[in-house]
C-alpha cells in the first residue's frame, strides 16, 4: 500500500500535458520543392524519417516520466506494509510486549544480563507508540494469569508495569505465552496489531508441536516481531540433579549423595563441586567437564542424628548463570531399619548357625548400628507380625507353612522385599519353592566343585546395577575372588520377568532378581554362611550385604523436591479437623497456613518463588510431626542453545518478522508502521531520466 505525505502535490501530474502539448504544436509539415528526381532517395528518406519519429516519441515520454516522478518524489511516497496502515501514518496501533522473566534470562554478558537487556528493547518499543496507541506487558512469569483488558491498556500504564517487571527463578514456555498472546488479540481494535517477542528463545521453548501447530494455524492479522537477546550458546556449568542414593538412609550409617554436573556451554571447563550439609561445608571434588558433558559427582556423609536435614551441593566458581550453581535435596534421616532374618537351623550355635556372618554384616559395630536385625527361626515364623518389617531375609530355610507364606507374598505384593539363600536344607518340594510367588524358578539339582581347592567364581556381574553399587569404582574389592564349592543350578522360567544379575563359571544363574507387586525378591544361589563358600570371609561380603539391604530398603523418603512456582500439597487423613503448618524457607521467611476439610485436612502451599530448603512444623491432632523440602529451578533453564533463526522465522509463517542484532528496533518498525520512503529513490530515477532527456533531445534534433 502507498501512502503520500503530500497528497495535494498530486495535482501537479496535470502538468504532464505539458511536453505532449509542445510536442503536438512544435510538429511542423514539409515544404514542397521541385527537385529533378528523388527516385535514388525516395527509401533513404523514408527510413530516416520513421526512426526520427519513434526518437521524438522516446523524447516525449521521458519528458512526460520526468515531470511524473518529481510531482512523486515531491509528494513523498511510502511503501506500506501493515494491512492495518492503509489508514494513514496515524493509525491506532495496540501492541502485546511478551517479555521472558524466566531464570536463564539472568544470564550475564558483560555489565548487564540478558533480562536488563530485555527491558531495554521493550522501552524502546513503547517510545516509537503515541499517545492513541495502546500496549500490554505480557511476562512469562506473571501471577496473575488473567488476560488484560484492552479497555484500560495504556502506553503510560505499560511503562509502569514495564518498571516492576522483576527477573524471576522460574521455567517459561514461550508457545503457551505466544498462543495467549495471540488470543489477546481478538479483543484489540487497533488498525495495526503487533506481538513482540523479547526472550533467549532457548531451543527446549519450540519443543511442543501441539502448541506449535496451534499457532501458525492462527490467521488473525497481527504482526509478530521475534527478538532474541542472545545469538550463540555461551558458558554455562550447572549442577542439573541433585539425589540421595540411599532410599531409606539411616543414622550413624554412610550415605551417598550424587550430583549430575553439565557443561551447557561451547567451551571445556573444571569445576569445583562442594557438599553442604545443614548450611555447613563438608567436603569437595573436582570434575574435567568437555563442551556439552555432563558428569556424576557423588559424596560420602554419615548423619549421627535422624530427623530432617538438607544437603546442597554447588560450584565454587561463578559463571555468567550463577542460579543453577547450585540444588537443594531435602532429606530425612531414619532412626533405625528392622529386618527379619529367618535362621533355617539353630541360630544359638554361633559361627555354626546359618545367619552368623549374616548377622555380623549387618551389625558390625555392636550395640550402635542403625541396621536392627532380628533373629527368628523357620518354626517361630508364624508368631511375627510380618506388618512390623519391610525387609525379609532367608538363610537356609527349609520350609515354610502355608499360612505364613500367604502372608509372607502379601507384604512382599505391598511393598516389602525379601532374600533368599539357599543351603543344603532347603527342599525343593516344600510349598515356599515349588510355585510359590517368592520363589517361580526351577531347581536343576545341586553343583559341587570337584575338590576342596577349585571353586566356582562369579562372572558377568551386571555393575552397572544398583546393588552392585559401591563395586563399581572396584574400591570396596573385586566380587569375582570369592570361591564357591557348592550351589544350587536354577533354571528361570522364560515366562517369568526375571533378571540375572550374576552367574557362575558355569553360566548358572547365581543372583536373580524379579519384581512380585511392589515389592522386590532377590534369590542367591549359594549359602550365606562359609560352608559352601569362603565369600562371608573377604572383605566383599560386608559391603555385598550392606548394599543388599540398601536396595531391598524401602523408600520411604518424606522429603520432598519441586521446582519454582510449583505448588506444594499437603493432605492429611484428619476429618473436620484443623492443622496449622508452619514453614520456613532456608531461615529466612516463615509462612503459616492451615490445612482444612470435611474428609480430609488439606491446603497447598504457593509461595515457592525462591529456591532453597523449606522447613515444615505440621500440629497434627494425635502430635508434632516434621518434615522437608526442597525447591530448585528447572534443570532446562540451564540449556542455553538457541533456536536457530530459520525456526523462528517460521514462528507464525508469513507474520513473523526476525530482528536481527545489528537492525535498529524503531527505524525498523517506524517503516513497518508508516512505511517505506520512497522519495529518495524517484529523485534518483528523475535525474537518470533527465540524463536520458537530454541525449534523446540531442539525437533528434537536426543539424543545421
Amino acid at each position: 500500500m502507498f501512502h503520500f505525505y503530500n497528497p495535494l502535490l498530486l495535482l501537479a501530474l496535470s502538468a504532464v500535458l505539458i511536453p505532449i502539448g509542445i510536442h503536438v504544436i512544435s510538429r511542423h509539415r514539409a515544404k514542397v520543392i521541385s527537385f529533378s528526381s528523388i527516385v535514388f532517395l525516395e527509401a533513404s528518406v523514408r527510413e530516416r524519417a520513421g526512426i526520427k519519429r519513434i526518437q521524438e516519441l522516446l523524447t516525449l515520454l521521458l519528458r512526460c516520466l520526468l515531470i511524473l516522478f518529481l510531482v512523486l518524489a515531491a509528494s513523498k511516497p511510502l511503501l506500506k506494509h501493515s494491512k492495518g496502515s492503509i489508514l494513514g501514518a496515524g493509525s491506532e496501533t495496540d501492541v502485546v510486549i511478551l517479555l521472558d522473566n524466566s531464570c536463564s534470562m539472568g544470564y550475564r554478558e558483560g555489565d548487564t544480563n540478558l533480562f536488563e537487556q530485555a527491558v531495554s528493547m521493550a522501552e524502546s518499543i513503547l517510545n516509537t507508540l503515541a499517545e492513541n496507541d495502546r500496549a500490554i506487558i505480557l511476562t512469562s512469569n506473571r501471577t496473575e494469569k488473567s488476560q488484560p483488558s484492552w479497555d484500560e491498556a495504556t502506553v503510560e500504564k505499560a511503562r509502569n508495569q514495564l518498571q516492576e517487571v522483576k527477573l524471576t527463578l522460574s521455567s517459561t514456555s514461550i508457545l503457551e505465552d505466544l498462543q495467549t498472546s495471540l488470543d489477546m488479540m481478538n479483543s484489540a481494535t487497533g488498525a495495526i496489531r503487533e506481538i513482540h517477542v523479547i526472550s533467549d528463545f532457548q531451543t527446549s521453548n519450540l519443543n511442543h508441536p501441539d502448541i506449535l501447530e496451534r499457532i501458525r494455524s492462527n490467521d488473525q492479522r497481527v504482526s509478530v516481531y521475534v527478538i532474541p537477546t542472545v545469538k550463540t550458546r555461551g558458558e554455562n556449568t550447572a549442577v542439573e540433579s541433585i539425589q540421595l542414593i540411599e532410599p531409606f538412609p539411616l543414622a550413624n550409617r554412610p550415605i551417598t549423595i550424587s550430583a549430575r554436573i553439565h557443561n551447557r556451554g561451547d567451551k571445556a571447563t573444571t569445576e569445583t563441586a562442594i557438599l553442604e550439609i545443614d548450611g555447613k561445608r563438608k567436603s569437595k571434588k573436582q570434575v574435567r567437564l568437555k563442551p556439552n558433558e555432563a558428569q556424576n559427582v557423588s559424596f560420602t556423609h554419615e548423619f549421627e542424628q535422624a530427623g530432617r536435614h538438607y544437603a546442597k551441593i554447588s560450584l565454587q566458581d561463578e559463571d555468567p548463570l550463577t542460579e543453577d550453581n547450585y540444588r537443594y535435596l531435602p532429606i530425612t534421616i531414619n532412626e533405625a531399619l528392622s529386618i527379619l532374618v529367618v535362621d533355617g537351623g539353630d541360630p544359638s550355635l554361633g559361627p555354626l548357625a546359618e545367619t552368623f556372618y549374616l548377622k555380623m554384616a549387618l551389625t558390625p559395630h555392636a550395640g550402635s548400628g542403625a541396621i536392627k536385625p532380628v533373629v527368628v527361626t523357620a518354626a517361630d515364623l508364624p508368631k511375627v507380625n510380618m506388618e512390623s518389617f519391610a525387609v525379609f531375609m532367608f538363610a537356609n530355610v527349609p520350609e515354610i507353612d502355608p499360612e505364613t507364606l500367604k502372608a509372607l507374598e502379601m507384604a512382599v505384593e505391598k511393598g516389602a522385599s525379601a532374600a533368599l539363600f539357599l543351603g543344603e536344607r532347603v527342599q525343593p518340594l516344600s510349598p515356599l519353592y515349588a510355585g510359590s510367588a517368592l520363589f517361580p524358578i526351577e531347581f536343576k539339582g545341586r553343583i559341587a566343585a570337584r575338590n576342596e581347592r577349585s571353586g566356582y567364581a562369579l562372572q558377568s556381574i551386571d555393575l552397572n546395577h544398583p546393588l552392585f553399587r559401591r563395586f563399581q569404582q572396584g574400591e570396596t574389592g573385586n566380587l569375582s575372588q570369592a570361591q564357591f564349592r557348592e550351589f544350587w543350578k536354577l533354571e528361570v522360567d522364560s515366562k517369568v520377568a526375571a533378571r540375572t544379575l550374576a552367574t557362575f563359571d558355569d553360566g548358572s544363574p547365581a543372583l536373580v532378581e524379579f519384581e512380585l507387586g511392589r515389592g522386590k525378591v532377590i534369590i542367591f544361589a549359594s549359602k550365606c554362611d562359609a560352608d559352601w563358600s569362603d565369600f562371608p570371609r573377604r572383605t566383599t561380603y560386608l559391603p555385598f550385604i550392606q548394599q543388599l539391604v540398601d536396595y531391598l530398603s524401602p523408600s520411604k523418603m518424606s522429603s520432598r523436591e519441586f521446582l519454582v512456582g510449583q505448588e506444594v500439597p499437603f493432605s492429611y487423613d484428619f476429618r473436620d479437623a484443623r492443622v496449622p503448618i508452619s514453614i520456613d524457607r532456608s531461615g529466612k521467611q516463615t509462612h503459616r497456613l492451615v490445612a482444612m476439610g470435611q474428609e480430609k485436612a488439606e491446603t497447598t502451599f504457593r509461595e515457592t518463588e525462591q529456591s532453597g530448603y523449606y522447613l515444615v512444623d505440621i500440629y497434627r491432632p494425635d502430635g508434632l510431626e516434621q518434615d522437608v523440602f526442597a525447591v530448585n529451578i528447572d534443570p532446562a533453564e540451564s540449556d542455553i542453545t538457541p533456536v536457530a533463526q530459520k525456526g523462528l522465522e517460521d514462528l507464525v509463517p508469513g507474520r513473523t518478522t526476525f530482528v536481527a542484532e545489528d537492525q535498529k528496533l524503531p527505524d525498523l518498525l517506524r517503516r513497518h508502521r508508516e512505511g517505506v520512503e520512497l522519495w529518495g529513490n524517484m529523485l534518483f530515477l528523475v535525474l537518470m531520466i533527465a540524463a536520458m532527456e537530454c541525449y534523446m533531445a540531442n539525437r533528434s534534433t537536426p543539424v543545421g
